[in-house]
């Protein structure tokens, strides 16, 4: 520092220029949660080996509000879990009540109006317009399939 600065140097109050005070306002990250989202799930419907691999069954799985609710269709009809499975957006793989499912990892996001008790209720009707459950011609795949194009998702690759 050097002495030439004195005090005549410096600003007396009545210099001081009064500046309105503007906060800064943060940049606001929207990032949208997913409240609604529908996946494909797959798990062995036996241990019998046939040409190609396994025979499977599948559903959906719905993550809705936070909770996670398992549909499926089978021999008994339309039956929707709430399951209990820490972290399964991120797990490939899950099981619930002895069984080792699959699912997708990105699934799609769907309209809230679709909320779990009206899924089953498109899957009940999609299913009785077949009439009754049938290994082949009216079984869990078509269920699954017939819900997401309902719901105006596409089938990739569908069974029948």
């Amino acid at each position: 520092w050097s002495s030439d600065v004195c005090s005549s140097d410096l600003l007396t109050p009545k210099q001081f220029v009064k500046v309105p005070f503007i906060p800064i306002q943060p940049k606001l990250v929207s990032t949208p949660v997913e409240t609604n989202k529908l996946l494909v799930i797959r798990r062995g419907l036996a241990n019998v080996p046939v040409k190609g691999g396994y025979i499977a069954h599948s559903g959906v799985l719905q993550i809705y509000e936070g909770k996670t609710y398992l549909l499926e269709y089978g021999p008994k009809g339309v039956s929707q879990k709430e399951i209990i499975v820490p972290d399964i957006d991120k797990l490939e793989e899950f099981e619930f009540n002895g069984e080792k499912w699959s699912k997708q990892m990105i699934g799609n996001n769907i309209p809230n109006e679709y909320d779990p008790e009206t899924l089953k209720k498109i899957m009940e009707n999609i299913t009785k317009s077949r009439g009754d459950y049938h290994l082949i011609n009216n079984n869990c795949h078509m269920a699954q399939e017939g819900l997401r194009r309902a719901i105006g998702l596409t089938v990739e690759k569908p069974y029948k």
